[in-house]
């Protein structure tokens, strides 16, 4: 299924069916490490930065992770320390392949990318982005479900600095389900999640990536 797109690379808003080699890593979404600086303890996850060029996907140095407080009014201006994601998902060949297909979406083939990688774990009760409506701070972004169990709500909602309300909505739930969009364009949030059955365990785990030119 496809998100309305435009001929604009600059506006561009894909909904992607499963890829399912990424979301075959479900099982790293076990080890993630609590998030301290969401002090209520729903969200746990894991990072990384890597840099693609010429067909070349290769790890950078773990560094803290920094956004504006003019993209993220919450966490923004603050230099933020997270447990590193395992080589093995790095060097996988699905995220190789993930990348790829991510840089020929974007029109933009010879360039130098620097990807940010976060692997996120909400508990329910929990909220996915207490920020609310933000951007990331890159080009490009991209939000992919890895497993969704015993939740409600985790609608994903999309706009525009220029509408009152969501351009588009939608709430993945299928392994490997993603959005692609222009974070230059536009700010995106996600709805609280809870449990359907409070009597058992219930969480949203997502992998998200950035994407930010560097020889532009």
């Amino acid at each position: 299924m496809s998100a309305p797109q435009t001929s604009n690379p600059a506006k561009l808003l894909a909904h992607w069916d499963p890829e399912p080699g990424i979301a075959a890593f479900h099982e790293d979404w076990e080890a993630l490490e609590g998030d301290s600086y969401v002090t209520e303890g729903y969200r746990s996850r894991r990072y990384a930065v890597m840099r693609f060029a010429n067909g070349t996907l290769a790890p950078l140095p773990l560094e803290p992770h920094f956004q504006q407080k003019a993209h993220n009014p919450l966490f923004g201006g603050r230099y933020r320390q997270f447990a590193p994601i395992s080589d093995a998902f790095l060097e996988s060949p699905s995220l190789h392949a993930l990348v790829q297909k991510m840089v020929t979406t974007t029109k933009v083939q010879d360039a130098t990318w620097r990807l940010q990688l976060h692997q996120f774990r909400i508990m329910a009760p929990g909220d996915p982005t207490p920020e609310g409506f933000h951007r990331d701070g890159a080009d490009f972004t991209l939000i992919m479900m890895i497993k969704s169990q015993n939740v409600t709500g985790g609608e994903t909602l999309i706009g525009t600095d220029d509408t009152p309300n969501p351009t588009y909505t939608a709430t993945l739930n299928r392994p490997g389900e993603a959005l692609f969009l222009d974070d230059r364009h536009y700010k995106h949030k996600t709805s609280p999640i809870d449990a359907q059955d409070p009597q058992h365990p219930a969480f949203r785990d997502t992998f998200v990536m950035t994407m930010q030119r560097q020889d532009a």
